[in-house]
């Protein structure tokens, strides 16, 4: 009897350590992006711990600062083989819907009227074969299913990738398996489906130290010989801040050139403390 129920109780502890270790995850990138940069890309990355029948990611996208969103031909693609644009798959088995339409019955649009880059937008990720049985491979480990292309705004700021209702029909995230009943893993089942939102944040003038060419935060006697060798010997060692709108070390006049004036200045404001340097572009 003992032996029985150490037993019972060893499954039991193999069966939690596996739920425990099931993933059931949807992951929308992140990163920090230029103001105006074209060609910026967002994947999607799904966990799913069993053979899927299908997914259902109803996304929003929205500005958390006026002004910083998505902007140009928004990325779409039509179902049963339409046209696309910046839109790119990476899903082996099942016939994809990439829904750019406007939510239906049951959710509140908060103004939106339009898939046209004004915040709020929303669209759907759906996936399901045509015959309902057919399955996926589970991916524990997870799986880059989808790639986003667009363009956003000259504005600084961000904004975000996140879920929400869509439709009547198409107010979560589902993910469904078939084994060998019908198991939806999203909030509406199991609740096992966690998401991380992606959010874009666009980065805004970021001259560092106004004059250091070495990156080390001030203006010396390096500084000097980074510009000397950048000017007279073609030998370019200089660390250029990002989003600056100037070349590093275009101080004299900040005329879009670097050259032996430049030099001069660095001469000057470093040995004889005489600061005739342009100001700062990212300055007040």
């Amino acid at each position: 009897m003992k032996r029985a129920i150490s037993a019972l109780a060893q499954l039991v502890v193999l069966l939690l350590a596996a739920n425990a270790a099931a993933e059931w995850r949807v992951e929308i990138g992140s990163k920090t992006v230029d103001p105006g940069q074209t060609g910026v890309t967002v994947g999607f990355t799904v966990y799913w711990d069993l053979d899927v029948v299908g997914l259902v990611i109803p996304v929003i996208v929205r500005e958390l600062n006026a002004g910083s969103f998505w902007t140009g031909q928004l990325p779409y693609d039509s179902s049963c083989g339409g046209p696309s644009h910046g839109v790119t798959w990476n899903w082996s088995n099942p016939n994809w819907a990439f829904e750019m339409v406007e939510p239906g019955l049951g959710c509140d649009p908060a103004g939106d009227v339009g898939y046209d880059g004004v915040s709020p937008d929303h669209f759907l990720v759906a996936a399901q074969h045509p015959e309902y049985s057919h399955r996926t491979p589970a991916e524990p480990t997870g799986r880059e299913v989808l790639v986003l292309e667009f363009d956003v705004t000259e504005t600084p700021g961000e904004f975000e990738f996140d879920t929400a209702c869509y439709s009547r029909y198409m107010n979560s995230i589902f993910m469904i398996d078939y084994s060998p009943s019908i198991i939806d893993h999203g909030p509406k089942g199991t609740g096992e489906v966690t998401f991380n939102k992606g959010v874009i944040t666009i980065g805004g003038c970021d001259c560092g130290v106004w004059g250091d060419v070495t990156g080390e935060g001030d203006i010396n006697p390096v500084d000097v010989t980074y510009m000397v060798q950048f000017v007279y010997f073609q030998n370019d060692m200089r660390v250029q801040p990002p989003n600056c709108p100037l070349e590093a070390g275009d101080m004299a006049g900040c005329d879009g050139q670097v050259n032996p004036q430049d030099v001069t200045f660095y001469v000057q404001y470093v040995y004889f403390q005489n600061n005739m340097f342009c100001p700062d572009p990212c300055g007040p």
